[in-house]
């Protein structure tokens, strides 16, 4: 969980604010705060964490070396914008990269993903890329989605953790659901 110290001092600060959406209070930190990521959310009984910053490699040969120690995966990066998906109650949210919960992608959860795995995973947040011509945010899509949007899961966390699962766990979730 995140101190009630640290979120008094990003409210004075004005890293943090109040939102409201579906009936659902909960506060956003719409800038960097210490080690705590844009995009964090913390409601009443949990705190859904916002993405890490990652390096970027512009040269393969240096940036491997300077990023990574150890063996990685590599995934196509998809042309949409980032989601995370949790449950709340009896209710579905989705929240944007800067922590705001999108009424489209919101409304749109049951066509998009077996909502069993939030059933059965509560815990679960899904880290997701929506794409598609549909897509309100981007014009651009990738060519393989020709109509509507698409979900394209590629990571998972859970509430109150910073850290995202194992590939092994990923890979599990995304067979079984």
């Amino acid at each position: 969980m995140i101190s009630p110290d640290i979120v008094k001092e990003a409210l004075k600060k004005k890293k943090v604010r109040s939102e409201e959406a579906f009936g659902l209070e909960y506060l956003r930190f719409n800038d960097d705060y210490k080690d705590i990521p844009r995009g964090t959310a913390i409601f009443k009984d949990f705190v859904i964490w916002g993405y890490p910053h990652i390096g970027r490699i512009f040269l393969l040969e240096t940036g491997l070396k300077e990023q990574f120690e150890a063996p990685f995966w590599v995934e196509e990066k998809v042309d949409g914008y980032n989601t995370r998906i949790f449950k709340y109650g009896d209710n579905y949210y989705a929240l944007s990269r800067g922590g705001f919960i999108c009424p489209f992608t919101t409304d749109r959860l049951p066509d998009l993903v077996d909502l069993r795995i939030l059933d059965e995973n509560p815990d679960l947040v899904i880290c997701a890329e929506v794409a598609g011509p549909e897509n309100p945010y981007i014009e651009e899509s990738p060519p393989y989605v020709k109509e509507d949007v698409k979900l394209f899961v590629f990571d998972f966390m859970r509430k109150n953790d910073q850290k995202f699962l194992s590939q092994e766990e990923k890979m599990e979730l995304i067979e079984r659901y």
